[in-house]
């Protein structure tokens, strides 16, 4: 069994050691809740693919940035 003790940032960020990143062998993560225990789990491609349908459009970093400050402006 291993166990990793690790604190959660201000912003609630996580870095995941790299021993754990090594046994995940994915980019892609779930959080499992069971009962009173969360689990973080590898998430394969077909998982990651199903929330697409959510995705209204694709909208590069730098557009809705600029999209986002326009909305606090005219506020």
């Amino acid at each position: 069994m291993l166990i990793k003790t690790i604190k959660i940032s201000k912003k609630g960020q996580i870095t995941i050691p790299k021993i754990i990143r090594e046994k995940i062998g994915s980019n892609l993560i779930s959080f499992v809740i069971e009962k009173d225990e969360i689990k973080i789990v590898s998430a394969d491609k077909e998982t990651y693919g199903k929330f697409r349908k959510y995705a209204k459009r694709y909208i590069p970093i730098k557009e809705a940035r600029e999209i986002a400050w326009k909305n606090i402006k005219d506020e």
